[in-house]
């Protein structure tokens, strides 16, 4: 079992509590937090002005259904910095997240706000029963992925060895983690998949490899590419969920036990709400999930939409704890296509291929999931003209746009012309990877 010293440091029991007691502490961080961008942040001062509200009326959990959504094109308004809620120096870390229009979005941290969030990945690797004995291999892209940092931090503050990954090819990374007796691997689920197929086709025996969990991060998994990493790799296999504009990860965790993903409510208010109307809807309902953080402090965010697809229900745990479950669906309200650890809208790859050929009609991105990488592939209509020429200057165009595609996302894509009206009844994005499993 973990170590319940370890638990209590991280705030464990603040989930072992009574549903009356959590409640009581999210309506004291609520009216804080409401207090602070009252006073330090113009847009929701304004807001709140326009409204003649004021954080004092938040007496009832159920009274932040008053306030407006907050949208990602709210804070693409306002960068770099208008939705600060402490002074620039008081930043210590900035990341950034994708904002709608391919910009990117400042996220920065105050130093409490890096201990919050090492706070919440610590959890969430205790509630899959990872101890100081183990040994995490961070099979992330730093330079790519939040999650890696966050994980990295929560590894480390319950006393694991960390394993952070390089950019070397896999079976270097298979000997890192065997030399090194990883028992944990936290990943994307692109990646496993990646590093199943080249276990099949090097008759590599996953047995001989340390690992006991594998923790998946950075993007929607289905549950048979799910069942094939647990039987491909002998490992126990859980979910963490997070959100760059917030914490990646931290927001909820599995269990080790497996019942779903467990929202730390101690430091969020989640809402699903209709994704058209903005109005609340009731508990396993499937809407747009909503976050309101409680601690942050650089970049506290009220009522903020996520885009993603989802449902709460509060239920009891088998050890009897009283929790708020997330169920998501893997589909949002918006286009972003996350794959690989990478993240991007079609609009911004069709600002490559207008820039590149003019003449092109139309487009359509398809992700298809193979028995290695998950594959992009980019099918762009062109006029007969195009066709008219030497084949080497297609080809040449071909390559130019793979390469600048591959230098914007750092993930590869298969582009293929297509003739006049190919198109025309084809969906812009063709998401596959939910109906598939490794062959």
């Amino acid at each position: 079992m973990t170590d319940e010293r370890i638990l209590r440091q991280l705030g464990m029991d603040e989930l072992l509590r009574r549903v009356e007691q959590i409640r009581q502490i999210q309506l004291e961080r609520l009216q804080m937090v409401l207090n602070r961008v009252c006073r330090n942040v113009s847009y929701y001062h304004d807001l709140f002005r326009s409204m003649q509200f004021l954080p004092q009326d938040m007496d009832t959990l159920e009274a932040l259904a008053k306030l407006p959504l907050t949208a990602r094109a709210t804070l693409v308004e306002r960068q770099p910095y208008g939705m600060l809620a402490v002074p620039p120096h008081d930043v210590v870390r900035i990341h950034t997240a994708l904002g709608p229009d391919g910009s990117p979005i400042v996220v920065a941290a105050t130093v409490n706000d890096i201990r919050h969030w090492t706070t919440l990945t610590a959890r969430a690797l205790c509630r899959v029963r990872v101890t100081r004995d183990d040994a995490v291999y961070i099979g992330l892209d730093y330079g790519q992925s939040m999650h890696a940092f966050g994980m990295h931090y929560g590894a480390e503050a319950i006393g694991a060895t960390v394993i952070p990954r390089s950019n070397i090819r896999l079976s270097d990374q298979l000997a890192v983690m065997k030399n090194y007796r990883a028992s944990v691997l936290v990943c994307t689920p692109s990646h496993a998949r990646q590093l199943i197929h080249f276990l099949v086709q090097s008759n590599y025996d996953a047995k001989s490899l340390f690992l006991r969990s594998v923790i998946l991060v950075g993007e929607p998994c289905s549950e048979s590419l799910r069942k094939s990493i647990h039987e491909r790799l002998f490992v126990n296999v859980y979910s963490a969920y997070g959100l760059d504009e917030i914490f990646s990860p931290g927001i909820a965790a599995e269990t080790a036990e497996q019942e779903g993903l467990i929202v730390n409510e101690d430091h969020f208010l989640a809402e699903i709400v209709d994704p058209q109307q903005g109005t609340p809807l009731p508990e396993q309902q499937t809407g747009e999930l909503v976050l309101t953080t409680l601690t942050k402090e650089a970049l506290p965010l009220i009522r903020y939409r996520t885009g993603e697809l989802g449902s709460l229900r509060r239920t009891v745990l088998q050890d009897g704890r009283n929790v708020l479950q997330l169920n998501v669906t893997g589909q949002r309200t918006d286009d972003l296509i996350a794959i690989a650890g990478a993240k991007f809208y079609p609009r911004q790859v069709e600002q490559v291929l207008s820039a590149a050929w003019p003449e092109a009609l139309r487009y359509n991105i398809r992700i298809i999931s193979g028995a290695g990488a998950d594959r992009v592939e980019v099918r762009m209509e062109v006029t007969e003209r195009a066709f008219h020429g030497e084949m080497k200057t297609l080809t040449a165009l071909k390559d130019r746009i793979e390469s600048e595609l591959y230098t914007k996302f750092a993930i590869p894509f298969h582009l293929r012309w297509m003739e006049r009206d190919a198109l025309r009844d084809e969906p812009v994005v063709d998401d596959q990877r939910r109906k598939e499993s490794i062959e």
